[in-house]
């Protein structure tokens, strides 16, 4: 046998170890994601909620909570989002929060090829794009019955949605969080 190739040389070593990094490199670079976050998106989503609600002959939800509400909501949006896919499970409440009354968890990832000669996908999407996604999230919380109930509730004050878009060269996958607060038995009768 070859004694060179069962005992190589510091300098053989430092050149695979070269090739090796030179090749996997850009496979590196392009899985890296860019994660996002837009408010205009979820005040899309927010908006779908409130058509989808006066199907149903409910009030619209009166405003779009930007304080409290919206920071406690972007914490779980935050937590789940750092799940991996296989761990994800929108049903799951064993990190609820204090300061809402109702959660609403979806997520999706989509294939998606790269836009725009980008090699990552670019982060400013369109609104056609926006409202795309708005209607797959607000879509899956109406096939779940149990989150359809809950968007659904006749008696909600104000509500906030909070969103994580993550993005590669392959996919797009968007977290999205729905709280809301309701009011206190002696306001229902403001409600239909």
């Amino acid at each position: 046998m070859n004694k060179k190739i069962l005992n190589p040389s510091f300098e053989g070593i430092l050149k695979l170890v070269y090739l090796l990094f030179f090749f996997l490199l850009p496979q590196i670079s392009v899985a890296q994601k860019n994660e996002s976050k837009h408010i205009d998106l979820d005040r899309m989503i927010w908006e779908e909620i409130n058509r989808y609600r006066q199907t149903l002959g409910r009030k619209p939800v009166a405003y779009f909570d930007s304080t409290d509400l919206r920071q406690v909501s972007f914490r779980i949006t935050e937590l789940n989002a750092s799940r991996s896919n296989d761990l994800f499970n929108h049903s799951r409440g064993e990190f609820r929060f204090k300061g809402y009354d109702t959660e609403c968890i979806a997520a999706f990832c989509q294939k998606q090829v790269p836009a725009r000669g980008n090699p990552l996908y670019d982060t400013v999407f369109t609104n056609e794009e926006k409202r795309v996604i708005a209607n797959k999230i607000v879509q899956l919380w109406i096939n779940s019955n149990d989150h359809n109930y809950l968007i659904g509730n006749k008696y909600v004050k104000y509500s906030t949605i909070t969103t994580i878009t993550q993005l590669d060269g392959n996919s797009i996958r968007v977290v999205a969080s729905y709280h809301d607060i309701c009011p206190q038995p002696s306001e229902f009768h403001n409600y239909y």
